[in-house]
C-alpha cells in the first residue's frame, strides 16, 4: 500500500459540468418497462447525461474550471499547474492538459500533464496534485477530472450501457502552511486488469482490422453484444474486488488520520452502483445521511464521479462550514484508493450544463 499524509495544501473549491442531454433508463429501447424498473431499483440509476455532437471531457472540464476560477476570483494567468485526469483524452498525443492550458489562458510557466486513470482517478489525481503543491509550493493548481464514459460502450451491451454517464469537474488547490494535512491510501492489483477493459485502441491491440468492430457475445451477460472497441465490465469479479479491498483501504486512511467513522462528515464514494456503494458504506460503518449519491441522475461517470457527487450532494455544507470528507474510488486497473480531506467554506458553484 502507499499510505501517506501531505501537509500545507489548501483545498479551495470544486465544480462540475454535465451535458444537457438526458438519457432515461425507462427510455432505453433494449429494456422492457419491467426490466428498466428493475435495473433502476438495483443500480439506483434513473437517468444520466450524454455528451453528444462532439462534446468531450475536456470541454466539460474547461467549463467547470472557468466557473470555479470565476467564483474564486482567480485570474487564469495566475495558475501554476493543470493536471487532467481522464481516459477520454482529446488525442493520443499531445497531452490534453497542454491544450487546456491554452484554452484556459494560463501562462506558459504553468506545468500541465495528463494522468490516464478511471474510477480511482480523483483520489490518485488529488494525491499527485497535493504532493506537487506541497513540494513545489505551487500557489494555484487546477485538477481537472472528466470522462466520456458512454462513448466507450454500444447500446447493444445491455448489461453496461445504461450504467454510465458523462461529466467534467475542476478542483482548486494551493500551498498554505496553515492548511490541515491530507491523508491518502493508494493501491493497485494489475492481475485483474482484464475485468474492466477496452481491448482495442492501444498498441497491444491496435484498430487495424474489422475484428475490432465485430459484435460478439458478452460472456457473463446473456443476450448482450459488444465490440472490441467497447468497454467490458465483469460485474461479479468487480463486486468481489470492491467487497475485499475498499473497506481495508477506508479503515487504513481513517486510522492514519486518527479518525473514527463517526467523525467523518461525508463519505464521497465512486458511484459504481447502489448495491456496491451501499455494501461499502455499511462495511465502513458510515451513516446513510453522510453518504450522498449522484448516481440517480448522472449514473456512473467513472473518474469524475467523486467530485460530481460532492457538488451534487453536499454543495451547501461545503460552502458554509468546515467539513471532514472521506473519499474512496475503486475500479479499472484494478486500482483503488481512499483519502481524508478537511475543508472550510470552499467554493462550490452550481453544476453547469453545456
Amino acid at each position: 500500500m502507499a499510505l501517506s499524509h501531505i501537509a500545507s495544501v489548501k483545498y479551495y473549491g470544486v465544480s462540475a459540468c454535465v451535458p444537457k442531454t438526458v438519457l432515461r433508463v425507462a427510455d432505453y429501447e433494449k429494456y422492457t418497462p419491467e426490466k428498466a424498473a428493475l435495473f433502476s431499483k438495483q443500480t439506483g440509476i434513473v437517468e444520466r447525461r450524454w455528451a453528444k455532437d462532439g462534446l468531450i471531457a475536456s470541454d466539460m472540464c474547461l467549463k467547470a474550471a472557468q466557473d470555479l476560477l470565476a467564483d474564486l476570483k482567480w485570474d487564469p494567468g495566475s495558475l501554476d499547474g493543470i493536471i487532467f485526469v481522464s481516459q477520454s483524452m482529446d488525442y493520443p498525443l499531445p497531452a490534453t492538459a497542454c491544450i487546456l492550458q491554452n484554452r484556459l489562458g494560463a501562462p506558459k510557466s504553468c506545468l500541465a500533464f495528463d494522468i490516464g486513470m478511471g474510477c480511482s482517478g480523483y483520489v490518485y489525481g488529488s494525491a499527485v496534485a497535493a504532493s506537487m503543491v506541497s513540494s513545489m509550493r505551487l500557489k494555484r493548481l487546477l485538477l481537472l477530472v472528466g470522462d466520456n464514459a458512454i462513448s466507450f460502450l454500444t447500446p447493444e451491451s445491455t448489461s453496461s450501457y445504461p450504467l454510465f454517464g458523462d461529466a467534467g469537474t475542476a478542483t482548486a488547490m494551493g500551498f498554505d502552511e496553515q492548511a490541515p494535512e491530507m491523508f491518502f491510501d493508494l493501491n493497485t492489483d494489475g492481475s485483474g486488469y482484464h475485468h474492466i477493459i477496452r481491448k482495442y485502441g492501444g498498441f497491444r491491440h491496435p484498430i487495424d482490422g474489422p475484428e475490432a468492430f465485430e459484435f460478439k457475445d458478452v460472456p457473463d451477460a446473456p443476450g448482450a453484444k459488444m465490440r472490441g472497441v467497447d468497454s467490458y465490465v465483469a460485474g461479479a469479479p468487480i463486486m468481489e474486488f470492491a467487497m475485499r479491498e475498499v473497506k481495508p483501504s477506508v479503515l487504513r486512511v481513517l486510522g492514519e488520520a486518527g479518525l473514527s467513522p463517526e467523525q467523518v462528515d461525508f463519505m464521497f464514494a465512486h458511484q459504481a452502483n447502489r448495491l456496491i456503494n451501499e455494501t461499502v458504506r455499511k462495511m465502513a460503518k458510515i451513516a446513510p445521511e453522510k453518504h450522498p449519491y449522484s448516481l440517480t441522475h448522472y449514473g456512473n461517470t467513472s473518474a469524475p464521479s467523486i467530485p460530481l457527487t460532492m457538488v451534487a450532494g453536499a454543495a451547501q455544507a461545503l460552502r458554509e462550514r468546515s467539513v471532514t470528507s472521506l473519499l474512496t474510488g475503486f475500479g479499472v486497473g484494478l486500482s483503488w484508493g481512499s483519502a481524508v480531506i478537511r475543508t472550510r467554506q470552499i467554493s462550490c458553484p452550481p453544476i453547469a450544463e453545456i
